[in-house]
């Protein structure tokens, strides 16, 4: 069925000389595409999913498009008003469990329509509801450790229904059973110091309870290893620190060995989430460094020491890595790599409300513009004199008397906007032409100048004439003389010689009147 704002295609027809011609103005359907949710993204129920699209039409400006969204499970969920650049948003919190397709439709004022689809799955991913979550961040699958070395657990626990330091915590050796028992922090954080263990491989199962007696596992294996391996410490980073993507972190070591010399034996610095990071002899002291730019996330890192007879030794610690453009610095909810453009600033994000505070509160690039008037919108601003908006001419015939326009409702949304005004009044020779241009409404707190100026017809040589500054009425002024009749074209500038954030929302009048008098 045709949309509601459908109308019937424009026809034209000519008759002439017995002719039926017939012109058809042809019309293409909307564009839409779903930029989010990925197509197959899982939430949990109750989870807010926010969908985001973008639209296109090459016969209407996007904003006039009528914009649909459907569910296949829950029906119509509502319409979209997309924006000036055809972009749409709309936050789903009550979607139903199961599978949906979400589909978006575009409609135009012809009738017709483009959609788009994905696929978005309402469900636990198969977990046990309730159910906590484990995620085990240390020790690395296959670490080794010296016989008298200690064995640290990390690793975070959640769960929905509880808090999480009232989760209980377990590790179990598949060789020496039940080795720990603890709970986790207030934040979910796990570091556990295991007892020595006997030599051989091991694997580890950290188990977290909660009150319902449901569980979630995770398991290791680390090999102890008889003595003879080499000695291993990580002096820095220490286990948990933090740092960024942008800097440059310096990892330092020590390792030992009873029978190897020092430049007989590999350092090897590693990472989970990057791979080998530094390879190399130690020096004679032992000493192993590297200096290494990490990539955003939690990275186990490991020194690895191997002995002339192939003995291993290692040691871990765990950093975490953030990328400053990821972190919402002024917890406005937006991060910089989100859209925000200034993270210093609560009141400047994407899509933020424009206020008149000499700031681009949307990112949008623009600084204001919610303040503009008539004649700063569109494509060419009357910011100068060659973009001077035209008044026309005030002479009409060369016995002309007088004319005059009134201009109100003006504004300055930033402390460099100017309004300029152009217009012909011609000072015929012989007679007297009087200009007068009044400025009224200065905002409190500002100072305002006006300016007149004679041109050329091109809007070229500008002549200043006179210039009034302050608040309250300005006036700037022109009497001419008889037999001087070479000024023709006049410019008229206005700007904020003092400005304050709060400016732009007051208004300014001009008045401008030219006579001539013989």
């Amino acid at each position: 069925m045709p949309h509601p704002r459908a109308v019937l295609p424009l026809v034209l027809i000519t008759l002439a000389a017995c002719t039926d011609t017939t012109v058809k103005v042809y019309n293409t359907a909307p564009t839409v595409s779903i930029t989010s949710p990925e197509d197959g993204s899982i939430y949990q129920p109750g989870t807010l999913v926010e969908v985001y699209g973008l639209t296109r039409d090459s016969q209407q400006d996007p904003s006039t498009l009528l914009v649909t969204l459907s569910s296949s499970l829950d029906g119509e969920l509502g319409t979209i008003t997309p924006d000036s650049e055809g972009i749409t948003y709309t936050a789903l919190s009550t979607l139903s469990a199961g599978l949906h397709a979400l589909t978006m439709t575009a409609f135009d004022d012809a009738g017709e329509s483009g959609q788009a689809t994905v696929s978005v799955e309402m469900s636990y991913g198969g977990q046990v509801v309730g159910a906590p979550e484990v995620i085990l961040i240390g020790p690395a699958e296959g670490q080794t450790y010296a016989g008298d070395e200690v064995v640290t657990v990390v690793a975070t626990a959640t769960d929905d229904e509880q808090s999480w330091d009232t989760l209980v915590a377990s590790v179990i050796s598949s060789r020496d059973g039940l080795i720990w028992t603890g709970n986790p922090a207030t934040s979910g954080a796990i570091s556990a110091d295991l007892p020595v263990m006997t030599e051989g491989v091991h694997a580890l199962t950290l188990t977290i309870e909660d009150s319902d007696g449901n569980i979630d596992q995770a398991t290791v294996s680390v090999e102890i290893l008889p003595d003879g391996r080499p000695t291993v410490e990580i002096l820095s980073p220490t286990s948990g620190s933090k740092t960024l993507t942008t800097a440059t972190t310096f990892l330092e070591g020590v390792v030992v060995d009873d029978v190897s010399d020092p430049d007989s034996m590999t350092c090897t610095w590693a990472s989970n989430l990057m791979g080998t990071l530094a390879s190399g002899s130690p020096d004679s002291s032992g000493y192993c460094g590297a200096g290494i730019s990490f990539t955003e996330g939690t990275h186990v890192i490991t020194l690895l020491a191997t002995d002339e007879e192939g003995n291993e030794g290692s040691a871990t610690v765990n950093l975490i890595v953030t990328d400053p453009l990821n972190t919402d610095d002024d917890f406005d909810g937006m991060t910089e790599n989100g859209g925000d453009c200034d993270d210093a600033d609560a009141t400047v994000y994407y899509g933020a409300a424009e206020a008149c505070d000499a700031k681009d509160n949307d990112c949008d690039g623009q600084i204001n513009e919610s303040f503009f008037d008539t004649y700063d919108a569109g494509a060419s601003p009357n910011n100068s004199l060659a973009a001077a908006y035209s008044l026309g001419d005030f002479s009409s015939g060369a016995l002309w008397k007088s004319g005059k326009v009134t201009l109100s409702g003006l504004t300055f949304h930033t402390s460099t906007d100017e309004d300029w005004f152009w217009f012909e009044a011609e000072d015929e020779w012989y007679a007297n032409l009087s200009l007068d241009v009044v400025v009224s409404g200065v905002p409190s707190g500002a100072s305002y100048t006006v300016e007149l100026y004679a041109t050329s017809s091109s809007r070229g040589s500008p002549t200043l004439k006179d210039s009034a500054s302050g608040s309250g009425v300005l006036k700037a002024e022109f009497e001419g003389a008889t037999l001087s009749g070479d000024e023709d074209y006049w410019g008229v500038r206005v700007y904020a010689s003092t400005w304050t954030a709060g400016a732009c929302s007051g208004t300014y009048s001009i008045d401008i009147s030219a006579s001539q008098s013989i």
